[in-house]
């Protein structure tokens, strides 16, 4: 004989498959959202990566290059020539002194200058009447107008008239590369804080400003 179906059963089994199927739904819809946030952040964490990475339409920034022309002294027979070695420099991304762009140029020239040709120029026959160990103290707006070039005091050491001359040629054509006269803006040379007009020991007037 069959037993009789019981209708509180038959309700009750329902009821429970409703309430599983609701579960399911919830649960299904939880792990979507989850999952969209997890995109969503891992989206942001790729997009602050290139921001700190310096990328831009995924692409890494190509870094900035100027030159600038730098005089030097080589034996052409039995004379000296002064003669231009093209420098080339890496931009900086940013400069926040004070100074201008022109300034900035001509500290890295005259920077280049003293600090004398490199070895493998040296080996090509290049030199330089620049005394070693002189040094570029600053790159300075004038008193009054202009620029002001701060040299060590190492840059007035002897060796002669001769010398000195053509270490002056050297720093006037490094200079005027920079910043013709044309242009306006005056380049004087100071060493040790002091304005030069003539040569210690040699008596040789220095005529001011030097890029003129």
């Amino acid at each position: 004989m069959h037993k009789p179906i019981n209708k509180h059963q038959i309700s009750k089994h329902r009821v429970s498959k409703a309430t599983n199927r609701l579960c399911c739904f919830v649960s299904v819809c939880c792990l979507i959202a989850l999952l969209s946030n997890c995109a969503g952040q891992r989206t942001i964490l790729q997009e602050n990566k290139k921001v700190s990475g310096g990328l831009v339409s995924g692409k890494a920034e190509e870094p900035r290059y100027g030159q600038t022309q730098v005089w030097f002294i080589k034996s052409v027979g039995d004379k000296f020539e002064i003669v231009p070695r093209l420098n080339v420099y890496r931009l900086s991304d940013s400069e926040d002194d004070g100074r201008t762009p022109l300034m900035r140029t001509l500290e890295i020239a005259v920077s280049a200058l003293v600090e004398g040709p490199s070895a493998e120029a040296e080996a090509r026959g290049l030199g330089s009447e620049i005394p070693k160990g002189t040094v570029l103290i600053s790159v300075t707006k004038a008193k009054g107008e202009g620029i002001a070039l701060n040299l060590s005091k190492r840059f007035l050491a002897g060796s002669g008239a001769d010398s000195f001359e053509m270490r002056m040629d050297q720093l006037k054509r490094t200079v005027k590369a920079v910043a013709p006269s044309e242009g306006g803006i005056k380049v004087f040379l100071n060493v040790e804080g002091e304005r030069v007009s003539q040569a210690t020991g040699d008596g040789i007037d220095v005529a001011q400003p030097i890029n003129q």
